[in-house]
């Protein structure tokens, strides 16, 4: 295991319904008006087309932030599984808990409550299009809205114990550690990758002249979330990452979004400083 590094496996799994259907007589009608050949594509029906739809609406944003939190706090580690720095858990899992025990129950509670009644409505709204068969039952509905959220301990190959030849086992403990290493390097440049994707972004933006109506306001706070993840991102503890997360910080109260938007000078000022955080950046990188 490389030192300086302590971590938690976090695995999270969110399945929900859409409150959509495919419609078989649908698809056949629009074919047929469009002298269209079989196979062309399917009429997908949104279940609840009429206002009430925000409840389910409600449940999909929860579910949206619930895996944005999780994705932006954690870094790959392999398929469906993240890692968390340890020093990190406490934060992570309190907000986790907020967003699961309380969001998420909110959403599904309100949405269950005022489910007939979004029946009710769809009848209207869809006319010749609504077939109750289509809604299932709401004990039935209740099983398709879970999360699964588990976290996994991450061994070190010193305590690795296993009843073989002391030559057998010191092998496994050498591919143990080779894999670990491994994980844990494409995780660091999972890490990297959001870091160069969110300077990149930044600085494409503000090579963008005033008024042009190219210029996207996503990129100072895709830069303002890097930061607030940095501590967890920086999964060993890296002092030229910390510096990085403090200088792009300092350039983000330097350079507020509102001064950078439309005057020239300050823009261009700010170019400037993203190159250069850009440069020690790619001095970083080079150096791993």
């Amino acid at each position: 295991m490389k030192a300086g590094f302590a971590g938690i496996l976090v695995k999270l799994s969110i399945s929900m319904w859409d409150g959509k259907k495919s419609d078989k007589k649908a698809t056949a009608v629009v074919a047929k008006s469009f002298n269209s050949q079989q196979g062309f594509g399917d009429f997908i029906k949104n279940l609840f087309p009429g206002p009430s739809r925000l409840y389910l609406d409600k449940v999909q944003q929860v579910a949206t932030q619930i895996r944005a939190f999780h994705y932006r706090e954690t870094a790959p580690w392999y398929e469906g599984v993240q890692v968390l720095k340890a020093s990190a858990y406490t934060n992570y899992d309190l907000e986790m808990s907020r967003l699961i025990k309380g969001d998420w129950v909110e959403a599904v509670r309100a949405f269950e409550e005022n489910y007939d009644q979004m029946v009710e409505e769809a009848k209207t709204y869809l006319g010749g299009l609504f077939n109750q068969t289509d809604y299932p039952k709401l004990e039935d509905l209740k099983r398709k809205f879970e999360i699964r959220h588990q976290y996994f301990e991450l061994r070190e190959t010193e305590d690795f114990r296993l009843h073989l030849s002391p030559e057998a086992e010191e092998r496994l403990k050498s591919e143990f550690e080779k894999s670990f290493n491994s994980q844990l390097g494409e995780a660091l440049t999972a890490v990297y990758k959001r870091i160069d994707a969110a300077l990149q972004q930044a600085m494409k933006n503000l090579t963008v002249l005033p008024g042009s109506g190219r210029f996207r306001k996503e990129w100072h706070s895709n830069l303002k979330d890097l930061v607030d993840s940095m501590g967890s991102l920086n999964l060993t503890d890296d002092p030229k990452l910390t510096e990085l997360g403090d200088q792009i910080k300092k350039f983000l109260e330097d350079y507020p979004l509102e001064d950078v938007e439309e005057v020239l000078p300050a823009r261009q000022e700010a170019q400037r400083k993203v190159q250069g955080i850009m440069d020690a950046f790619k001095s970083i990188g080079e150096g791993r």
